[in-house]
């Protein structure tokens, strides 16, 4: 799990152990499943304003498929992804990580504060 330091404490988990630290970036896997769900969550009584973050391969080519809450796909490269919502609203939202075992993706802020109200 990873905290926040702002107030309200923002949380993200994992269904599984499929994450770590990589530097001030996390770092994501689908797991032996091949399939792994995260959700970014406000404590109760709050709603996620916005939010915006940075989607990458790790270090490895191989593609890996990330599903947002919103219906957005993103197939992982070299390249940085930006995924930004504003007045999203809700109290959690969802991502999807799907591809073969092993494989990580970086998932970090892009720049701009993630913002519960």
């Amino acid at each position: 799990m990873w905290r926040s330091t702002a107030q309200p404490e923002l949380t993200f988990t994992s269904n599984a152990n499929n994450m770590n630290t990589n530097g001030t970036n996390l770092q994501l896997m689908s797991g032996s499943a091949g399939t792994a769900t995260y959700t970014l969550a406000a404590p109760s009584g709050y709603v996620i304003e916005s939010y915006q973050v940075g989607i990458v391969n790790g270090s490895h080519s191989n593609s890996l498929t990330l599903t947002t809450d919103e219906g957005n796909q993103y197939t992982t490269s070299s390249t940085v992804q930006t995924h930004s919502i504003n007045s999203c609203g809700k109290q959690s939202v969802t991502f999807t990580l799907t591809g073969a075992n092993g494989n990580g993706m970086g998932f970090a802020t892009a720049g701009r504060d993630n913002n519960a109200r």
